[in-house]
């Protein structure tokens, strides 16, 4: 194998992985329509797709929106003074205060 075939084929390694998570996201689960709610459980995955992708965590949990396994579909519904946020270690996503 040539230096360049290893090149090529680590370079894809990444961009295979995040497909097959995002594969993996998408199993197991029927649509019911493309107003469906997001659950924390697949947040967690789309923040982990991303940082995956992007080499950092999001900004926001809002910046998850726009992963293809997640367009279209409604952030979950909170109580009254609850949010969304990124966890400190931004490993995982939360509801916290406002």
């Amino acid at each position: 194998m040539t230096s360049l075939q290893t090149k090529l084929e680590f370079s894809t390694l990444p961009a295979l992985v995040l497909v097959l998570m995002m594969a993996a996201a998408g199993c197991g689960k029927t649509k019911t329509g493309a107003g469906d709610e997001v659950s924390v459980a697949e947040l967690d995955r789309a923040l982990g797709m991303w940082t995956m992708a992007n080499g950092k965590p999001p900004q926001s949990v809002y910046d998850l929106t726009n992963l293809p396994v997640l367009q279209g579909r409604r952030l979950p519904a909170l109580q009254s003074g609850k949010k969304l946020t990124l966890s400190p270690d931004s490993k995982h996503v939360v509801i916290s205060d406002q």
